[in-house]
């Protein structure tokens, strides 16, 4: 799905679209990222408000190699290379292949693998599959259902407001950085 077409379904420019990608995933349409903290949650049952430290706290040694987890200086999110790449996704995938592709963000636009599941329903395996087959259309169809279920994101993304783009796509409480980066990718776009 080219960018003119991912405009057209979702109502977000196309100049927004080529932003949100270079920001995410500097244009790589077969990104991943695996976050073990979400892994743990999700695997675990544990409470949705624990973060790094408390997460960290409750598994045991033989969970930390498995599933190797170090929470970051400033939030949960590792920021340890090899266990958040794809190395990092299918050693989780042995463990539980369901929590590892809801934890792991995918494509060029990083959506959580709750909209890949949705995208692909069934084995979580067949998912992944359908994803690395193509992930430049995968992709798109991820990010068009993200915009889906937050219609008044269009509308947003049409008044370039950025500070409230990177708060909603992002989720961040403090967005400076990232509405900056989105800023700066969208005066980029062509």
């Amino acid at each position: 799905m080219d960018d003119n077409q991912l405009e057209a379904i979702t109502g977000v420019p196309r100049r927004v679209i080529i932003a949100i990608r270079m920001v995410e995933s500097r244009g790589h349409w077969d990104a991943v990222r695996f976050e073990p903290h979400i892994f743990w949650k999700i695997h675990k049952a544990l409470p949705v408000e624990w973060s790094g430290k408390k997460i960290r706290e409750h598994l045991s040694p033989e969970e930390l190699v498995s599933v190797p987890y170090t929470p970051g200086l400033t939030g949960a999110a590792s920021h340890i290379a090899a266990e958040t790449n794809r190395a990092a996704v299918e050693r989780a995938m042995l463990i539980d292949a369901n929590a590892t592709v809801r934890a792991t963000s995918w494509g060029a636009y990083q959506d959580l693998g709750a909209a890949l599941l949705a995208e692909v329903p069934g084995d979580p395996s067949t998912a992944v599959k359908r994803f690395d087959a193509d992930p430049r259309d995968m992709s798109g169809k991820l990010f068009a259902r993200w915009v889906k279920g937050r219609p008044h994101f269009g509308a947003i993304a049409r008044s370039l407001d950025f500070d409230a783009c990177a708060r909603i796509y992002n989720g961040c409480t403090d967005c400076t950085l990232y509405s900056s980066r989105l800023r700066a990718a969208y005066n980029a776009a062509i």
